[in-house]
């Protein structure tokens, strides 16, 4: 742990340019806690984004949501596979300040990546393992490509409809030993760049899983109209492992 933040202080004094918005280290004081409103939420998500060398423009790329006091957030592996290797990378809270972070592991199998920067003012505590039942009402957060208005996350409202199964391929898996993967499936679509945000029990502010994808049946086509189909999220029973709590 001590060694990973000595990187991130490194890492925060090489990349610091003229201009850019690095976040202040926090007052030893000021106790993150976890998350307990929606401004809370807010505060505990994050928006992926690079840096373009030649221009210094930001490039959204997904979203992330801190987890812990010591600063460990979750996303989805794929924001973190779809990263330029010649960009700087930050997470960028709604006040528009940024910060470096470190990937500290990635599973592309269940699609889950663990991330640590300095901490924020806040967090979003995780449920257990189970699967919520279908009619369970939740909320998708995240940070969308077209920014929301104040720059927010967007939190939409949705009801989970089910599970999504995909077997895992690959030169590790033999046909009859692939691995089955569960997602929850809810009634919503999420917005281009929601991915790696949280998906939260309505009303009590703590997630149960990742938004990670839209399974559509609809995609709106050239004229712009709204896509239709589901959101897939991942649960939390691979998620916890990840961070050091077994999934009972």
């Amino acid at each position: 742990m001590i060694a990973a933040f000595a990187s991130l202080l490194l890492l925060a004094a090489g990349l610091a340019r003229p201009g850019v918005p690095l976040a202040p280290a926090a007052d030893p004081g000021d106790e993150p806690r976890a998350a307990a409103s929606v401004e809370d939420v807010e505060t505990a998500t994050v928006q992926v984004v690079t840096i373009r060398r030649d221009s210094e423009a930001r490039v959204a790329r997904g979203s992330a949501f801190y987890v812990s006091a010591e600063g460990y957030l979750l996303t989805c592996a794929h924001v973190i596979d779809h990263l330029p290797g010649d960009e700087a990378r930050r997470i960028r809270s709604k006040d528009g300040l940024e910060r470096p972070f470190e990937v500290l592991h990635t599973d592309h199998e269940t699609a889950v990546a663990l991330l640590a920067a300095a901490p924020a003012a806040r967090f979003i505590e995780l449920g257990d393992a189970s699967l919520p039942e279908a009619g369970t009402a939740v909320v998708l957060a995240g940070y969308p490509v077209r920014p929301s208005e104040g720059g927010r996350p967007r939190l939409k409202p949705a009801y989970v409809v089910g599970v999504e199964r995909r077997r895992i391929s690959g030169v590790r898996h033999a046909v009859g030993s692939r691995r089955t993967i569960v997602n929850l499936k809810v009634d919503e679509i999420a917005d281009a760049g929601q991915s790696g945000g949280p998906l939260l029990a309505d009303g009590v502010f703590f997630a149960v899983g990742i938004v990670r994808a839209n399974l559509e049946r609809e995609t709106g086509g050239l004229g712009g109209g709204k896509p239709e189909g589901n959101a897939v999220a991942v649960p939390l029973m691979y998620v916890l492992p990840v961070i050091g709590r077994p999934a009972k």
